[in-house]
């Protein structure tokens, strides 16, 4: 049985959203690594995050998946500095047939203390 993981949510879209009033700027994708895969085999989803702003950033990314695809790993944190790219992964394990849209919670701070959300 083929279980299609070919549609991902891309939380942030295929461009850049501008973060708090400091004018920093995240920019943001998802993939999957292959795009589909059998029951019981891994997938791995890719979040690349790359700050194009002056300032600093704190980012977390956080799995989320649905009845039917078990997401490992828990949340991951860094600081992205100005120019930094930075790439977080985490594996997905189909227990069910079919296709889902998987999501990544993205939260950022600029200041380290303002924490807003991506989703």
């Amino acid at each position: 049985m083929k279980l299609g993981l070919v549609h991902i949510i891309l939380i942030l879209g295929m461009g850049a959203l501008t973060l708090g009033t400091a004018g920093g700027m995240l920019t943001a994708y998802q993939s999957l690594m292959p795009p589909s895969t059998e029951v019981g085999q891994t997938a791995t989803l890719i979040v690349s995050l790359t700050n194009n702003g002056p300032d600093s950033i704190l980012a977390k990314v956080s799995p989320s998946s649905p009845p039917g695809v078990f997401a490992n790993g828990g949340e991951q944190s860094l600081e992205l500095y100005p120019g930094m790219t930075q790439q977080f992964s985490y594996t997905l394990n189909p227990q069910q047939s079919g296709s889902y849209m998987i999501e990544s919670f993205i939260s950022y701070a600029e200041d380290g203390v303002s924490w807003r959300s991506l989703r």
